[in-house]
This record gives C-alpha cells, structure tokens and sequence, in this order.
C-alpha cells in the first residue's frame, strides 16, 4: 500500500512538469514553424525590380501613401517603406522581408477594389491567369484566386490573405517539359518585360512562341525576374537565358566576371545546371580570344553550357576571328552552342518561319561551333518588340 502511495507522491510531482514540458515544446514547434513561414518570405530592398516590388508598390499605395507603382525598388520605394515600418513599430530598414510582408499585405475578397485588388490580379496573371487588372475584385478575381489556392494546397476560400500572399510572392512555376527531339522550335527574343499584355500582343502579331529569349543582366533595360520567368513556364514557354552584351568584351578578367556575374543570377532563378547560358556579343563589340575562352571554362566549370550569340561573318563584326583563336587554343570551345544573327531573313510570323539555316562561323575552311539557334529576323522599326528566332530541340533550355 506505502509503495502505491508513493507511486501516487511521485506521479503528482512529475505530472506537471511533464506538462509543461509538453506545452514548451509545443510552443517551440509553433515558434520553429512560424519562423519556417516567415523565412518563405522573399526579401526586398534597394535596388529590387519586378512584380513582387510592384506589389509593395501597389499595397502601399493601398495603406494609403503616395508612391509610382513602376517595380522598381528606389530611394522613393525605401523611403516610403522605413515611413510605413516607424508607423507600425517595426524595424526600420527600408526593407521588405519576413517581418514587413505580413504586416504590409492588405486582404482582399470580393467585392473589394483598389490598389490592392490590382497588385493580387497582377500576381494571379504572373502565375497564369488572364485577368484585367482593373482592381475590381469580381468573380473572374474569386475564381482565378481560389484555382491557385486549390494548386498551392492552401485553404480555397477566395480571400487574398496573408497566407495567400506569401505563396504567390514565393511560388515559381516549373518549367514545361523537354520539347520532342529532332524538332525546330519556333521562338522570340526581347529586351521587354513578358507579361499578360506583352505575350498577348505577341500571339496576335506573330503566333505563340516555344521559346522566350531574355537576360539574366543589363544595364539599360530590365532583365528577367523569378516572377517573369515564373509567368512564362506558366503559359507553357520555355525561356534561353542570355547574358546582355555590356560592350568591350576583352581579357580574361572580364569574361571571368562576367560568367560569374550570369551564373550567380542563374542559380538565383533556378535554373537548372546543363542548362545554356548564351553570351550576348554585338556586331559593333570588341572582343578577343581570351575573353571567349573565359566564358567558356567559368561556365561549364559551373555546370553550365556555354553559348555564344555572334555575327559569324568576319567582314561583319569582329567575333568570327576572335573565336577561331579561341578555338586554336581550346579546340573544346569549338562546340560550343552558337546563336547566329545571320542570315537575317525578316521577321515572320511562326505560320511562315522560313526552314532552319543559320549560318556558321568558319576557321580554317570549317563551320565551327554548333549552330543550333538562329535569330532570323530582327526587330527593326516593328512595332511589337521581339526578335524572331528558331531553335534545335537538342538545345538545353530552361
């Protein structure tokens, strides 16, 4: 009977400190996962671009501050957030992270309008919807929104919550699968931003392209996005990631850096490794063979495919007597991928692409390098912005 009783003794001793080991680690599991969903937060600042940045924009304007929603993240946009981070007793550093994009998001469902309602039909288009972004949050809105819910496994209830938001700030679409092999893929090019408006006026002009040619980096216009590349996979496109021709393409250093350079933006989109990373070289660029060389040992030491945009005539652009160098010291540069501008045919509409005949740059009385991209007609004085392009299967797109 003792032996019960202090059985009895201990297990009342125990009981609650098991209990409250139980509620601490509880309390450390709710913490670790708050911390999990704050960390799926991206994080904005100075110098951002693109849809997730216009989206501040857009939510700030929607608190009520006077800010231009163009996506770009400036000294107005940092400013405008350090004023919204001191009116919340947040930290304020300008930055929009995991503690700011909870706080800043504002919920929509039907029947609400604004800049809010803009900014979430903006975000539904990148991830594949065809909304007009008019902020009037009707029942196109409702269904486009609760069909993303449905795909991102969240609860499908038609508002654009916090949860809601953090998925489509942070959701990247797969690409589509590898193109049949053995066939030529009809595509465009461009320095222009892809979205709903720009796609659609693409598909009216020309058809619907295969592939999409945008940059990992430029200095004069806006290079590719996750939210971009996100809305092209979406639509079924696949995307040839180019490096913007930043002039004066000579010496090692420079092409060293300037693989680094594209590399770090590849790895930071996600593409995959294999994957070509075509180096952008104009006809009126100075280049030489040591700059070629670089960018194609940094690039396949990184586990890319190098590849080259070039003018394969020598009276043309200075590349075709720069690569055969390059070639003569490294015979392995010789296969590299080869993105030729010539011969340029026009532009044309996919219907009437011309059949596929780009041609090579010659050393020593041999084509030279693996023409598998052919940029036929360039844009000139059209109207919609984009290069025509055509393009092998065997090519290792994203």
């Amino acid at each position: 009977m003792e032996s019960k009783k202090r059985i009895k003794r201990i297990f009342l001793w125990l009981a609650p400190m098991l209990v409250l080991t139980i509620l601490v680690s509880l309390g450390a599991v709710y913490s670790l996962s708050i911390a999990r969903a704050a960390a799926a937060w991206p994080t904005l600042s100075q110098g951002s671009s693109g849809e997730n940045v216009e989206s501040i924009q857009l939510m700030l304007q929607a608190r009520g501050y006077s800010i231009t929603a163009d996506g770009v993240y400036g000294p107005q946009t940092a400013a405008t957030v350090k004023s919204f981070q001191s009116a919340h007793h947040l930290s304020v550093d300008g930055a929009v992270g995991p503690q700011t994009w909870p706080v800043l998001v504002v919920s929509t469902s039907q029947g609400s309008s604004g800049p809010a309602v803009v900014a979430l039909q903006r975000q539904l288009n990148m991830h594949g919807a065809s909304l007009t972004t008019d902020g009037a949050f009707g029942p196109l809105t409702k269904a486009a929104l609760e069909n993303f819910q449905s795909k991102q496994k969240l609860t499908v209830n038609g508002v654009a919550n916090a949860q809601t938001w953090n998925s489509l700030t942070t959701t990247v679409n797969a690409p589509p699968p590898p193109p049949p092999p053995g066939t030529t893929l009809w595509g465009v090019d461009s320095t222009t931003i892809v979205n709903s408006a720009f796609l659609n006026q693409i598909r009216g002009s020309f058809g619907t392209p295969s592939f999409f040619g945008r940059y990992l980096d430029a200095i004069t216009f806006s290079p590719m996005n996750a939210s971009e590349a996100s809305f092209i996979h979406s639509r079924g496109i696949h995307i040839l990631p180019i490096m913007s021709d930043f002039g004066g393409d000579t010496t090692a250093a420079r092409g060293t850096s300037r693989a680094n350079d594209a590399i770090a933006k590849a790895r930071a989109l996600g593409i995959p490794a294999k994957t070509v990373i075509i180096a952008d070289i104009e006809n009126n660029s100075s280049v030489d063979a040591a700059y070629i060389e670089a960018w194609y040992k940094t690039v396949s030491a990184a586990g890319y495919t190098p590849g080259y945009y070039d003018n394969p005539f020598p009276g043309s652009s200075r590349f075709a007597n720069a690569f055969c160098t390059a070639v003569s010291s490294n015979s392995a540069i010789g296969k590299s991928i080869m993105y030729s501008t010539e011969p340029d045919t026009g532009r044309t509409a996919r219907s009437t692409a011309p059949s596929f005949r780009p041609s090579s740059v010659v050393c020593g009385g041999r084509a030279t390098g693996q023409s598998l991209i052919w940029q036929y007609g360039l844009q000139g004085n059209g109207a919609v912005a984009v290069d025509t392009d055509e393009m092998k299967s065997s090519v290792p797109i994203w």
